[in-house]
C-alpha cells in the first residue's frame, strides 16, 4: 500500500477559510481509539472536520445500501473476531479481487502452503 494512501481517502488540510454565517455544529464525546486515529491523520496533514464528515457520509451510504443485511456483516465479523467495519472492508477487497480475476474468488490464506505440504 502506498505511503500516502490516507490522502486518497481523506484530503489534506486546505488553507483556513472562514465562511460567513457558519454551519450548524454537532458535539459529541469521541472514544479514545478514534482520538488516536484522528491525531495520526492530523499528523499526516488531514483536516479533522473533513475526516469526520467523510466517515459519516461513508457510514450513511453503507447503511442505506446494506440496511437489514447488516446482521450478516456483524455475524461474519464476530465469527472472525474482528470489527464489523474491518469485515466490510475485507469483503469489499475480496469482491474487487474477484472482479479483477474474472469472477474467481481469491485463494484462501495459506492455500498455497497446503498444496506444497500435500506433495511431500
Amino acid at each position: 500500500m502506498p505511503k500516502n494512501h490516507l490522502n486518497r481517502v481523506f484530503s489534506s488540510k486546505p488553507g483556513q477559510k472562514r465562511e460567513k454565517g457558519g454551519k450548524p455544529t454537532v458535539g459529541f464525546r469521541i472514544p479514545p481509539d478514534l482520538v488516536e486515529w484522528l491525531e495520526q491523520l492530523k499528523a499526516k496533514g488531514a483536516d479533522q472536520t473533513e475526516v469526520l464528515v467523510a466517515a459519516l457520509r461513508v457510514s450513511r451510504d453503507v447503511a442505506s445500501v446494506i440496511e437489514s443485511q447488516w446482521f450478516e456483516i456483524e455475524y461474519r465479523a464476530k465469527k472472525k473476531g474482528i470489527e464489523p467495519g474491518q469485515m466490510l472492508a475485507e469483503l469489499a477487497l475480496a469482491a474487487m479481487a474477484a472482479e479483477r480475476n474474472g469472477g474467481a474468488l481469491p485463494a484462501p490464506e495459506g492455500a498455497a502452503n497446503n498444496k506444497s505440504n500435500n506433495k511431500k
